[in-house]
């Protein structure tokens, strides 16, 4: 969905960097919808889709399932320079088998992992 903006914004997040200058309207993916939304950005619905649907619906179920998968993967295998001296994965080795999918923030990671660690 393509988004535009009423003053020079920089939204970066999850690897990707858009650079708004006023009145620009630019493409922005899933993953940032929410982001958008919150930094004031006005979102340009296109043809057949709903603002509320793909704002409501950001996909980011996947990635959260991917990176348990691989918490999981990475318990596991038990291999120590995969840990933290916290006993977490670390976030090179969540990367490498998720295809760069890893957690937001360090919040996100301990809670995906008290999750994992809770059903192993």
């Amino acid at each position: 969905m393509k988004f535009t903006s009423s003053r020079k914004l920089i939204l970066a997040a999850l690897g990707h960097v858009i650079t708004f200058d006023k009145g620009d309207t630019l493409f922005v993916p899933p993953s940032l919808h929410q982001q958008a939304l919150e930094q004031g950005l006005e979102p340009m619905p296109g043809d057949g889709e709903d603002v509320a649907e793909a704002v409501a619906k950001p996909d980011d179920a996947s990635r959260v399932e991917a990176i348990k998968v691989a918490m999981k993967l990475i318990a596991e295998r038990n291999n120590a320079d995969d840990f933290t001296a916290g006993g977490i994965p670390k976030i090179r080795a969540i990367e490498s088998l998720t295809d760069g999918a890893k957690p937001l923030d360090a919040k996100e990671h301990q809670t995906l992992w008290a999750e994992v660690a809770a059903s192993i």
